[in-house]
């Protein structure tokens, strides 16, 4: 009896105990129930239960299944219309801010991003001004940032001819992930193209860091040209219409790509502690050799964008600028063999290479390919843009949904630095989330559209879903239904 007595009080105890952990936490922690939610242990979206922590804005704990029994806080339930994902990573975007901040600024770059679910920007070096070839440039693009960021922001420094001497430094500060290099004319005076000697001298000097222990990350435009074949092109266009897509498409043959890359593996194997990124790989053509130099253990990781995936050239009306990229948007079979490499684990991730610009330097009303800004502005429309051709089955490899978001939030966080942090539902990882309407079909109009801009090829589009809701280090961001960005003021976006 005397044992009965204790036991009943040890759990009067236990829970009064547990009642009071709920009371003192309460005001701090809530909880958020989902009917569908990612989780790490399946491509499949599940019932979940989350403890998030406004304080930190961590996630604090995660149950599988509808769990009642786990909600401290307030409890905030999302039904079988929407999944509940981690928020997105782009790890390629050009803000343009400062110095072309008439193209794009912070302040509408975060807020798109926020709108399209996307979390985490990591900004390229150009086509700012200063260009973020040195640790004076990098503080003054994060002061333009400061204060201005509705998602988070990370930055890659640029390495360039002639500023070996700064890379060693701008590794150690805070949020660069990496370095970027253009391997053919970046279209911007300020930002040189890299020779393969160029190359050598910074994965030389970069080698001492990653001797050290440190991870060095390089990215490249991987292109490169020659006089002669520029010469050919430049002969072969000569009488050509500009307004043309396949005039612009002579101007960036495959063999642009296949060059670059094959450089790129050759200065690898002499310095194998550099872990290259292929950015926008737009000719798949170059899949054999990437195969090959990974199976020979170099570190090579490569990309695709949106509109390789999406497009292809017979997609691209006469004076369609809006379509102009460079590498170049390529042919259906294209197409197609970059959905297989997708699938086969080949590319690791999907980014947007937002690259926007006014209407004026786009070349808009003339249609002109060959004098128009090269880059398409894109940023928070991949999601949609993506699942939609994926719901049909229009790539035809049957890819799933998680597969889809790895590529676009887990494989980015780690190739930023930022495994731990972001890109998955986890304990402990920021309180990043997207809700997505898989059934939520709309045709994408300007209005839609909150970068600075509103130029897109994809525009007119109808999209199979649509996002509905972006949390960002646990606090509502976004929501469509209560009117869109939530708090324009507010710019709760930091430095990662």
């Amino acid at each position: 009896m005397e044992e009965r007595k204790l036991y009943s009080v040890a759990a009067l105890a236990a829970v009064l105990t547990t009642l009071l952990f709920k009371y003192l936490l309460g005001s701090d922690i809530y909880t958020i129930t989902a009917q569908y939610a990612l989780l790490p242990s399946s491509y499949d979206p599940q019932p979940a239960t989350l403890q998030v922590s406004k304080k930190t804005g961590k996630v604090v704990e995660v149950f599988g299944g509808i769990r009642k029994d786990k909600k401290v806080g307030k409890l905030i339930n999302y039904g079988p219309s929407q999944i509940l994902l981690p928020g997105l990573v782009d790890t390629h975007v050009h803000i343009n801010d400062p110095g072309r901040s008439e193209w794009e600024t912070f302040d509408t770059a975060t807020q798109a991003a926020i709108a399209g679910g996307v979390t985490t920007l990591i900004d390229m070096p150009l086509n700012s001004i200063p260009p973020t070839n040195t640790v004076k440039a990098l503080v003054e693009k994060k002061a333009a940032a400061t204060g201005n960021i509705h998602s988070d922001l990370g930055f890659w420094a640029g390495s360039v001819p002639g500023n070996t001497k700064h890379l060693s430094s701008l590794l150690k500060q805070e949020g660069v992930k990496g370095f970027k290099s253009f391997m053919i004319n970046s279209g911007v005076d300020e930002f040189k193209a890299v020779s393969p000697k160029d190359i050598e001298k910074a994965f030389k000097e970069l080698s001492k860091s990653a001797n050290k222990g440190h991870n060095v990350t390089m990215l490249f435009h991987a292109e490169s040209s020659n006089k002669k074949t520029e010469k050919a092109i430049k002969k072969a266009i000569d009488s050509s219409n500009p307004a043309d897509y396949n005039t612009y498409l002579q101007t960036h043959p495959v063999e642009y790509e296949l060059d670059a890359i094959r450089t790129l593996i050759m200065k690898m194997r002499k310095y194998p502690l550099i872990h290259v990124h292929i950015v926008h790989l737009s000719a798949a053509e170059a899949l054999p050799m990437i195969r090959q130099a990974r199976a020979d253990g170099l570190k090579l990781t490569v990309e695709t964008c949106y509109h390789y995936l999406y497009f292809n050239k017979d997609d691209i009306p006469d004076g369609g600028v809006e379509y102009k990229s460079a590498p170049p948007i390529r042919d259906a079979a294209n197409n197609a063999l970059l959905w297989k490499a997708l699938n086969d684990g080949d590319i690791d991730l999907i980014t947007s290479d937002h690259s926007p610009s006014d209407p004026l330097t786009k070349n808009i009303e003339s249609g002109d390919f060959l004098n128009g800004w090269g880059g398409i502005s894109s940023l928070g429309l991949g999601l949609p843009a993506l699942y939609t051709k994926m719901s049909a089955d229009e790539c035809g490899f049957g890819l799933s949904l998680g597969e889809l978001v790895e590529a676009m939030s887990t494989k980015p966080a780690i190739l930023a630095g930022l495994h731990g942090k972001k890109g998955l539902i986890e304990k402990g990882y920021d309180a990043d989330f997207v809700l997505f309407e898989p059934e939520s079909a709309y045709t994408l109009s300007e209005n839609d559209l909150f970068y600075k801009h509103q130029i897109s090829p994809y525009i007119g589009h109808t999209f199979a879903g649509r996002i509905s809701r972006t949390y960002l280090r646990g606090v509502k961001v976004y929501d469509r239904h209560m009117g869109g960005i939530l708090d324009k003021v507010a710019r709760r976006g930091v430095f990662v």
